[in-house]
């Protein structure tokens, strides 16, 4: 199966272009392979469980395999312990937990433990916050970085977005600050004092959209989500140009 084919498709379902960690695992070799038994290696088991519900609710069994059935959960445990940086491990990790306090928030229960109807419900809010919350983060990015955050310019942010609250940086050269108001955290190079980061909270949408992002790219480059939801033909034969959707009832996996 062409891999990056399959990626561009992934695309066109997100919205958006899939991050580099996942086209690095796909590319790498991570792929989404049903198992009898899943065994996480990343995750702790009440982590993998949260995770594998809502890649279930955000491609469910229908007439073809789930995310589960594909062996998406997997496929997500292999991408997150081979091509996360560490830092965006933790992040991903903080905010699965942040997703299931929410989930107790919201809805009165733990995620794995709501009804189906429930968890519909929960995601389908949680899917409108995070696109939101995305589009913020990638509007205050494009004004942010690479500037220089020395006066006059840092009243102006703290001006638009509040008082930053200071936090701890493995490393030491960094300086790292939340600003509540934007929701997004920074963080400066203090040797050229470059914005050099912007980067959402670890929270529920961040873990939605994340687990999102993963399991469509699994999904659609697993066996089943390649060959029974995509046309797929491992050696495409003759080329045929303009040909109407209605003759070949769905996009193709391959080409």
């Amino acid at each position: 199966m062409n891999r990056r084919e399959a990626l561009q498709r992934a695309g066109l379902v997100l919205g958006f272009a899939i991050s580099a960690p996942v086209i690095s695992g796909i590319l790498n070799g991570c792929k989404a392979a049903p198992e009898l038994t899943y065994k996480p290696e990343f995750f702790n088991i009440d982590q993998a469980r949260i995770m594998s519900e809502l890649a279930e609710v955000i491609i469910p069994k229908t007439d073809t395999p789930g995310a589960k059935e594909a062996g998406v959960p997997h496929f997500i445990d292999q991408v997150m312990r081979e091509c996360y940086k560490k830092r965006d491990q933790d992040r991903y990790l903080e905010s699965v937990k942040a997703f299931d306090e929410e989930s107790k928030a919201l809805m009165g229960d733990s995620f794995i433990d709501l009804t189906p109807e429930k968890q519909l419900e929960l995601v389908k809010k949680l899917n409108k916050d995070a696109v939101e919350s995305w589009r913020n983060i990638e509007s205050v990015k494009k004004k942010l970085i690479g500037k220089e955050y020395n006066e006059p310019f840092s009243s102006d942010i703290h001006k638009e977005y509040g008082a930053p609250e200071m936090a701890a940086a493995p490393d030491s050269l960094k300086l790292n600050m939340y600003f509540q108001t934007g929701n997004f955290n920074m963080t400066v190079d203090k040797q050229t004092n470059k914005i050099i980061e912007i980067f959402g909270k670890p929270d529920a949408r961040h873990f939605f959209l994340t687990t999102k992002e993963l399991t469509v790219a699994g999904f659609f480059t697993s066996e089943p989500g390649a060959t029974q939801v995509l046309q797929y033909e491992a050696v495409p034969g003759a080329f045929h140009g303009c040909v109407p959707l209605s003759e070949v009832g769905k996009t193709w996996a391959t080409s």
